[in-house]
Protein backbone atom coordinates (compact mmCIF):
# COMPACT_ATOMS: atom_id res chain seq x y z
CA UNK A 1 0.00 0.00 0.00
CA UNK A 2 1.34 3.35 -0.94
CA UNK A 3 2.25 5.90 2.06
CA UNK A 4 -0.87 8.25 1.63
CA UNK A 5 -3.38 5.41 1.57
CA UNK A 6 -1.99 3.53 4.49
CA UNK A 7 -1.88 6.70 6.64
CA UNK A 8 -5.41 7.96 5.31
CA UNK A 9 -6.55 4.39 6.15
CA UNK A 10 -5.13 4.04 9.94
CA UNK A 11 -7.19 7.01 11.12
CA UNK A 12 -10.65 5.23 10.04
CA UNK A 13 -12.57 3.50 11.86
CA UNK A 14 -15.41 0.86 10.96
CA UNK A 15 -17.69 2.34 8.54
CA UNK A 16 -16.28 5.26 7.98
CA UNK A 17 -14.78 7.35 4.75
CA UNK A 18 -12.19 9.88 3.86
CA UNK A 19 -13.76 13.19 4.30
CA UNK A 20 -11.50 14.36 1.33
CA UNK A 21 -10.26 12.69 -1.44
CA UNK A 22 -6.55 11.07 -0.92
CA UNK A 23 -3.82 11.78 -3.90
CA UNK A 24 -1.82 8.87 -4.53
CA UNK A 25 0.47 8.01 -7.46
CA UNK A 26 -2.25 5.96 -8.65
CA UNK A 27 -5.00 8.60 -8.88
CA UNK A 28 -7.32 10.19 -6.27
CA UNK A 29 -9.32 8.09 -3.79
CA UNK A 30 -12.11 8.81 -1.59
CA UNK A 31 -11.52 5.29 1.03
CA UNK A 32 -14.13 3.72 3.21
CA UNK A 33 -12.86 0.87 6.11
CA UNK A 34 -15.87 -1.48 6.16
CA UNK A 35 -14.44 -3.47 8.93
CA UNK A 36 -10.80 -5.23 10.09
CA UNK A 37 -9.90 -8.86 11.36
CA UNK A 38 -6.91 -9.95 13.43
CA UNK A 39 -4.71 -11.58 11.10
CA UNK A 40 -1.44 -13.64 12.07
CA UNK A 41 1.49 -12.81 10.31
CA UNK A 42 2.98 -15.49 8.79
CA UNK A 43 6.62 -16.52 10.70
CA UNK A 44 10.16 -16.09 9.33
CA UNK A 45 10.46 -19.64 8.00
CA UNK A 46 7.47 -19.25 5.06
CA UNK A 47 8.79 -15.98 3.93
CA UNK A 48 11.92 -16.66 3.94
CA UNK A 49 12.60 -17.78 0.40
CA UNK A 50 10.48 -15.10 -0.73
CA UNK A 51 12.75 -12.46 0.89
CA UNK A 52 15.50 -13.86 -0.48
CA UNK A 53 14.80 -13.39 -4.02
CA UNK A 54 13.60 -10.35 -3.33
CA UNK A 55 16.50 -9.09 -2.23
CA UNK A 56 18.75 -10.70 -4.49
CA UNK A 57 16.27 -9.45 -7.30
CA UNK A 58 16.98 -5.58 -5.93
CA UNK A 59 20.89 -6.10 -6.01
CA UNK A 60 20.83 -7.29 -9.12
CA UNK A 61 18.86 -4.40 -10.26
CA UNK A 62 21.10 -1.90 -8.55
CA UNK A 63 24.09 -3.78 -10.34
CA UNK A 64 22.79 -3.95 -13.50
CA UNK A 65 22.03 -0.10 -13.43
CA UNK A 66 25.61 0.45 -12.25
CA UNK A 67 26.87 -1.35 -15.31
CA UNK A 68 25.15 0.23 -17.47
CA UNK A 69 25.96 3.40 -15.90
CA UNK A 70 29.26 2.80 -16.39
CA UNK A 71 29.18 1.45 -20.10
CA UNK A 72 30.79 3.32 -23.19
CA UNK A 73 28.01 2.40 -26.06
CA UNK A 74 28.62 4.35 -29.56
CA UNK A 75 26.20 3.65 -32.16
CA UNK A 76 27.88 1.36 -35.38
CA UNK A 77 29.74 3.24 -37.59
CA UNK A 78 28.03 3.97 -41.40
CA UNK A 79 28.50 0.97 -43.32
CA UNK A 80 29.25 -1.61 -40.52
CA UNK A 81 26.66 -4.77 -41.26
CA UNK A 82 24.18 -5.73 -38.66
CA UNK A 83 25.51 -8.77 -36.24
CA UNK A 84 24.03 -11.94 -37.47
CA UNK A 85 21.10 -13.14 -35.34
CA UNK A 86 22.35 -16.76 -33.24
CA UNK A 87 20.51 -19.27 -35.24
CA UNK A 88 20.22 -22.95 -32.90
CA UNK A 89 22.81 -24.67 -35.78
CA UNK A 90 25.36 -21.54 -34.13
CA UNK A 91 25.32 -23.06 -31.19
CA UNK A 92 27.25 -25.59 -28.94
CA UNK A 93 25.60 -29.16 -28.24
CA UNK A 94 24.78 -29.33 -24.82
CA UNK A 95 26.01 -32.79 -23.01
Amino acid sequence: MVKPFAAALAGLKANEYTKTPVQTQFGWHVIQLLGTRDRTPPTFDTVKDQLQQFVMSKKFKAYSDEMLKAAKVEPPLPGTPAPAAATPADKPASN
